[in-house]
């Protein structure tokens, strides 16, 4: 995935309160929000259910 891709992807996600940025001078970071963390069981499910397909 570009660097481009990828940054418009993290921004959609902030947008939707998914993720949170945070800059510190240059560096740009994510971490994910409460809502975010919410999808985690969410997303380990299906993960469990594709490798099983």
């Amino acid at each position: 995935m570009s660097s481009k891709a990828l940054s418009g992807e993290l921004g959609l996600l902030a947008d939707r309160g998914v993720v949170e940025r945070r800059e510190r001078g240059a560096a740009v970071s994510y971490r994910l929000t409460a809502r975010g963390l919410a999808l985690v069981p969410l997303l380990d499910a299906l993960g469990e259910w594709a490798a099983d397909v």
